[in-house]
């Protein structure tokens, strides 16, 4: 079966069993922790755009409920209704882009330029477009687009050096640190 034992010196010895399901387990846990970290330091984009955008509390939480909640309640329905792990999520790079839009256009407009993005873009996908629509926008100008909007992020990265140095510090050091030491399973963002 699949027993932990114990060697003559006393040591922890593991069956064939349970050593492959250790090893088999190892890198999705391993990956988790990154992924989990990641998912939670996400939330800090959400919350700087509803800032920019100057939302009352109520109206922040009913947008983390439409980017988190909602998502994640039709990716359980999918799943179960079709057998098959299917996601639906936002995409950063939108988040990103709406925080940058939040000083040329009021919130009100915003949300229903949303809306009527999210309609164009559900009609596309219901009409089978997608893929069509898709190869009509070269991909240095989605790559462009997408470094565009991150790139104030980044800088603000290294605008936080002036008044948080030793945490950026840290967590640079701690990631250049976890790239040379940690094994190639371990992400090295993990120690960061």
């Amino acid at each position: 079966g699949s027993r932990i034992g114990c060697d003559e010196d006393m040591g922890l010895t593991l069956t064939p069993t349970v050593e492959r399901n250790v090893t088999r387990l190892a890198q999705p846990l391993t990956a988790s922790i990154p992924i989990t970290i990641f998912s939670l330091a996400a939330v800090s984009l959400p919350l700087a755009a509803a800032q920019s955008l100057g939302l009352s509390s109520r109206q922040t939480g009913t947008w983390l409920v439409a980017l988190f909640a909602a998502p994640g309640l039709a990716s359980i329905v999918l799943t179960l209704a079709y057998r098959q792990p299917l996601l639906v999520a936002w995409h950063i790079a939108v988040v990103a882009f709406v925080a940058s839009l939040s000083q040329t256009m009021p919130y009100p407009d915003l949300l229903g330029a949303m809306i009527v993005a999210g309609l164009i873009i559900a009609a596309l996908g219901a009409l089978g477009l997608t893929t069509r629509v898709a190869a009509l926008v070269p991909t240095p100008v989605v790559f462009g687009v997408v470094a565009g909007n991150v790139l104030p992020f980044v800088v603000g990265t290294f605008e936080a050096l002036q008044s948080e140095g030793l945490l950026v510090g840290v967590a640079l050091a701690a990631y250049l640190v976890g790239r040379r030491a940690l094994p190639p399973r371990v992400p090295p963002i993990l120690p960061a």
